[in-house]
């Protein structure tokens, strides 16, 4: 934890020899929260202006006394920020992505990792349990963070990288990853995976880590709609028809069986239909789930059902697909989201939907109320979601529920909000 030393911190133009905007001791614009220090000059700071702030050795230390910092100096500007990926929350692991290997920490607002990137992999597991993906607009796939205990970071080792690490290959289309282990498709139709194969999830016809990818069979017909769940993953083929494997644990297989969970399928099996646009799958502790959009607007569930997440306005578990009312739902990429055991989902006239669990108003209601069927987020502009964190049509980003870490991104204190609120900025 940080403590206030000695010294002046100073604010220049430009540089180190810029002219003096303002000079402050600490304890006055500078305070001091546990570990983080946050300085609020009284002066305006000008658009489109370069920025340099200094302090010297001494000016902060630790609560222990034996570590200083030194003479630091930080150059900033106020222009426009460039196209590029933003993160925040937990930086256990490395997976900030900052090349800060720290176990413990966290940012609460969000920062920049450098560079053009087209597509964020979706990871639906919780904390700690996987990698940060994503691809460059070259089509290069990069990976971060975790304990790498599987290899799921495709560098062929168990080595965690606290920032970006390319996966061979400059073809990637689309990448997803939970419960160590990883799975992405080409450009090309193919399909590969890695990292922990437990319950046959890397479809190779076994249970083995890999620690780089491996291709899923000789099918080229897979398109970007991918989904990897806590021990099970999904994929839809450009012939509409979509496909399953893994453990059929709370029948979240979606054949019509729920057989027991040493039970498995270790290469890709049907779902019955074929007309599947989207597909979305829990990847968190307890019960497993799956939801699906059909090309007829039309939304889909199955698989555990303790909390109402189903949506069928009871708790029975359903081993087969039973359809959530409605034929608006919207068939987009970034329209279906699970969370903890909840669910969300947007319709074509701009509105989002939630139900499930709500300990921590995750469901955005501005309430605690548990629900089993959907019930609308206030707003009709909603564009794209990952479960508590969505966008809206105007470019603003919105988040709710826990706070644990600063994962809402506001740079505010609190266990949890249960209505949105937003993420600064319209980009």
């Amino acid at each position: 934890l940080i403590k206030a030393g000695s010294g002046n911190v100073t604010l220049r133009l430009v540089g180190a020899a810029g002219t003096v905007v303002e000079n402050f001791g600490v304890g006055s614009s500078v305070t001091i929260n546990q570990n983080r220090i946050t300085i609020d000059p009284t002066a305006n700071l000008e658009a489109d202006t370069v920025y340099h702030l200094s302090y010297p050795s001494g000016a902060f230390t630790n609560t222990g006394g034996d570590i200083s910092y030194v003479g630091t100096a930080y150059t900033f500007d106020t222009r426009s920020l460039q196209p590029g990926m933003f993160i925040w929350g937990n930086n256990s692991y490395g997976g900030l992505g900052q090349n800060d290997n720290q176990t413990y920490g966290s940012v609460s607002s969000p920062i920049q990792i450098p560079g053009n990137w087209s597509v964020m992999g979706k990871q639906t597991s919780s904390a700690g349990e996987c990698a940060s993906s994503a691809i460059k607009t070259d089509g290069t796939l990069w990976l971060w963070g975790s304990d790498a205990e599987s290899g799921e970071l495709g560098q062929n080792n168990r080595v965690r990288y606290s920032s970006p690490v390319q996966i061979p290959g400059t073809t990637w289309a689309n990448v997803c990853g939970a419960n160590n282990g990883n799975m992405a498709v080409k450009t090309d139709g193919t399909m590969w995976g890695w990292g922990t194969g437990g319950f046959g999830m890397l479809a190779q016809n076994n249970e083995t880590q890999y620690s780089s990818p491996v291709q899923v069979g000789s099918d080229t017909t897979w398109t970007t709609k991918i989904s990897r769940g806590k021990m099970t993953s999904y994929a839809i083929k450009t012939d509409g028809t979509l496909w399953v494997w893994g453990s059929n644990a709370y029948g979240v297989l979606g054949k019509g069986t729920n057989t027991p969970d040493n039970v498995h399928y270790s290469s890709p099996v049907q779902v019955p239909g074929t007309t599947w646009a989207n597909v979305m799958s829990s990847g968190y502790s307890g019960q497993q789930l799956a939801m699906a959009t059909k090309t007829d607007g039309t939304l889909w569930m199955w698989g555990g059902n303790n909390f109402g997440a189903l949506g069928q306005n009871n708790l029975t578990e359903r081993s087969s697909p039973v359809q959530i009312p409605g034929t608006n739902w919207s068939t987009g990429q970034d329209a279906l989201a699970t969370g903890a055991q909840s669910a969300y989902a947007i319709k074509t006239d701009g509105t989002l939907w939630s139900w499930g669990p709500n300990v921590n108003g995750q469901l955005g209601h501005n309430n605690q109320i548990k629900y089993s069927s959907p019930v609308q987020v206030p707003g009709t502009t909603w564009s794209k979601t990952i479960g508590r964190v969505c966008l809206k049509t105007d470019n603003t980003l919105w988040a709710w529920g826990q706070n644990q870490y600063g994962v809402l991104g506001n740079n505010t204190g609190g266990t949890y909000y249960s209505s949105p609120i937003q993420i600064p900025g319209t980009e």
